[in-house]
Order: structure tokens, then sequence, then C-alpha cells
């Protein structure tokens, strides 16, 4: 019990480092105009404005979800493998139940992961080929939305 608890709070540990390191690259505010020394909002911002929360959800929230779900499946293959078969909290039994769902998991926070980040890769690559940045005019990348 005593190698359960320590390594539940390691592993505890270890996943509160790893959000602060993230949110640390996230910068800047999500609402782009209106504050005190912004200029005022147009239309131009309601657009750098989703793409600022698209940015925020890509850059800083979907990193830590997919930490913390991790490590959430990690501990169900901790209890799996030392609780045995014994009575969880839930009512629900340790052991081979528990470690197909923690795999499951894993499984499901890779794939899904992998699927938004290849649709990102997808989409550039596409607007890329059929040269989107000279049809609007942006010099440097189709993403990158600055109201004037």
């Amino acid at each position: 019990m005593k190698k359960i608890l320590l390594t539940t709070f390691l592993v505890f540990l270890l996943s509160l480092s790893t959000p602060v390191s993230i949110l640390a690259i996230c910068e800047g505010p999500i609402v782009p105009c209106g504050r005190y020394g912004k200029p005022a909002c147009n239309l131009c911002h309601i657009f750098e404005l989703l793409n600022n929360i698209l940015k925020f959800f890509l850059t800083c929230l979907l990193p830590i979800t997919v930490v913390l779900m991790i490590t959430i499946a990690g501990f169900m293959f901790i209890v799996a493998h030392f609780g045995g078969t014994e009575m969880l909290a839930g009512g629900q039994k340790g052991g081979p139940a528990l470690l197909s769902q923690g795999k499951k998991a894993i499984t499901a926070v890779v794939i899904g992961f992998i699927i938004i980040f290849a649709s990102w890769v997808f989409l550039n690559t596409f607007l890329g080929a059929i040269g989107i940045a000279e049809w609007t005019g942006l010099k440097e990348s189709w993403w990158e939305i600055k109201c004037q």
C-alpha cells in the first residue's frame, strides 16, 4: 500500500510541473481590442478573437488535457497492477477491468491528439499548395490574422 501511495504522489508531482511549463508559453490576451491603449473593436477583431481562441486551445489547453488524461490512465495502470481485485471507490473491481479501461483511455487520448494535429498539418499543406497566401495578400502565414 505504501508503494501505491508513493508512486501516486510522485506521478502527481510530475503532472503538476507540466501544466506550469506549458502555460508559460501562452502569451498575450485572447481579446485583441477594447482595452486601455488598444484600438476600438471592429469586424476584423472578431476573426482575430476566433484565431486567438483556437491558438489558445491548441497550444495551451490541449497539451495540458493530454498530460492529465495520460496521468489518470497511468494511475489506472498502477491501481490495476498493485490493487489486485480489491474493491475501488466506484464499486468497480480493480485488476483486468481497470487495466483494460486504462489502455482504452490512453489509446483514445493518443488517437485524438494525432487526429487534431494531423488535420492541422493537412490543412496547412493543402492551403500552402493552392497558394492561399498569394490570393489573400498574406505574406507570412495564412493562419495569422492581424487587424490594422
